[in-house]
């Protein structure tokens, strides 16, 4: 699969514009979840519920296989937007996923794009951007923020070991609660929210 590379933007600009993605996507109360990203506060995770978890696989198989037929117009590809809807064509393994771009750097001529069924955020060059096809446009994202319940705001980033391997794990949690907090108790019984608080409490010991 080869792509030609997006036109160079002819611009004086070099501010960066920021957004902040629209996520539509719900996790409603006991439906059972797969974490999928941390945040940049321990106290908020990325979820994908199993049902989205299988709408997330078929529609990228779908947006694969629409973008294989792609081709970049004479013209050249427009510049990215904030805001807008795009394939993110990834360099490690080839394929494309669903994004939204939330910053632009011009002078670089780089996005920072949310991967909308995934939760996470991937800086791209303009080069691996392209128009997401209309098939592809009028789904939600399937990943869901999720503001767990009695977890302190502290940064992720000092349990990033810890969390990753949460993250790489395939345990499936049942999400308890309304949309604004909520606990997520492993199927094996694991409080999920109880140990992060743990964490927390070990680390300020």
């Amino acid at each position: 699969m080869s792509h030609s590379d997006v036109q160079s933007a002819r611009t004086d600009s070099t501010q960066t514009v920021g957004h902040q993605p629209r996520m539509n996507a719900s996790v409603s109360p006991e439906e059972r979840v797969k974490l999928s990203a941390a945040t940049k506060y321990l106290n908020e995770m990325y979820v994908v519920s199993l049902e989205n978890e299988q709408r997330r696989n078929s529609e990228m198989i779908t947006l694969n296989l629409e973008m294989q037929d792609y081709e970049v117009e004479e013209e050249g590809e427009v510049v990215p937007k904030v805001g807008s809807r795009v394939a993110c064509l990834s360099d490690q393994d080839g394929y494309f996923r669903r994004g939204e771009v939330v910053a632009i750097d011009e002078t670089n001529q780089r996005a920072d794009v949310f991967l909308l069924d995934y939760g996470t955020r991937s800086v791209l060059s303009w080069g691996n951007i392209f128009p997401l096809p209309i098939l592809c446009l009028d789904s939600s994202g399937c990943a869901t923020k999720k503001r767990l319940l009695r977890v302190p705001k502290v940064l992720s980033l000092w349990f990033y070991a810890q969390l990753m391997q949460y993250l790489s794990s395939d345990c499936v949690y049942v999400c308890k609660g309304e949309s604004e907090e909520s606990v997520l108790v492993s199927e094996l019984g694991e409080h999920f929210n109880e140990t992060l608080g743990e964490m927390v409490e070990q680390m300020s010991a």
